[in-house]
C-alpha cells in the first residue's frame, strides 16, 4: 500500500459560523475576567498579608525568607505586585512597614497590623 505524501488540508467547510470559536486563538468573552477595583485592592492586601505572615512564620524556610526579604527591600514600582505597590495601594507607608518588619522589637506590632 502506497502512502500519499501530499500534504492534506483540513476541510473546515462543515464548520459554520457558530463553531468558529473552536479554531480561534482569541479568548471568549466569558473567559476574560471582569475585575473590579475592590477585587484588585483585595489582591494587593492579600499578597502583602500572606507574604508578611510567611516571613515571620518560624516554619518558613531560609530560602523563602530570603526571597521575601529581597521582595521587601527592592524599590520596584514597575512590577504590579511589588512590595512598594502593595503598600501604596493598601494605604501603607512602605518605609514604616520596612521599619516594623526589620525591627525585632516590633514583630508583635507587625502581626497586629496583619489581622
Amino acid at each position: 500500500m502506497r502512502i500519499n505524501s501530499a500534504i492534506r488540508k483540513v476541510n473546515l467547510d462543515w464548520i459554520n459560523d457558530e463553531w468558529l470559536w473552536l479554531i480561534s486563538d482569541d479568548p471568549l468573552l466569558e473567559e476574560i475576567p471582569t475585575w473590579t477595583e475592590a477585587d484588585i485592592l483585595y489582591l494587593y492586601d492579600h499578597v502583602l498579608q500572606k507574604t508578611l505572615q510567611s516571613y515571620v512564620d518560624t516554619r518558613s524556610s531560609i530560602k523563602t525568607k530570603a526571597e521575601i526579604r529581597e521582595w521587601i527591600l527592592v524599590d520596584d514600582y514597575i512590577s504590579p505586585f511589588s512590595f512598594l505597590n502593595c503598600c501604596c495601594n493598601t494605604g501603607l507607608n512602605h518605609e514604616t512597614m520596612r521599619g516594623l518588619i526589620f525591627g525585632q522589637r516590633n514583630q508583635n506590632k507587625l502581626m497586629g497590623c496583619l489581622h
